[in-house]
């Protein structure tokens, strides 16, 4: 993927459960810091989003990448929170759900 570039004919409920796939697999979530899941372990979110795409080295990046239809880290972050976007729907089900009644899948 290109800056900016969508990621054409994905459904977005495929990449929002490919997500939570990883965001579950992975554990990368389980400091309630969904952001690991993007840059990695213990980058604040203020830094991720204040670097480069490749300087972001979370287990689910491509993916989360692919949900923002962006990987640019201002589009990224703004995206984060958008649930009309597969990355900001998958979000919202960890920070809604996950965090609050199934801390195991982080």
């Amino acid at each position: 993927m290109t800056a900016g570039t969508v990621n054409p004919g994905q459904p977005k409920a495929q990449l929002c459960r490919q997500i939570l796939d990883c965001i579950h697999t992975s554990h990368c979530a389980q400091n309630f810091n969904d952001t690991d899941c993007l840059c990695g372990t213990d980058v604040p979110s203020g830094d991720c989003f204040a670097g480069t795409f490749d300087a972001m080295k979370g287990p689910c990046r491509d993916l989360m990448a692919a949900g923002a239809e962006t990987n640019i880290p201002a589009q990224l972050s703004l995206r984060f929170s958008d649930a009309s976007y597969a990355v900001g729907a998958a979000i919202t089900v960890v920070e809604n759900c996950d965090y609050t009644e199934c801390n195991s899948c982080l």
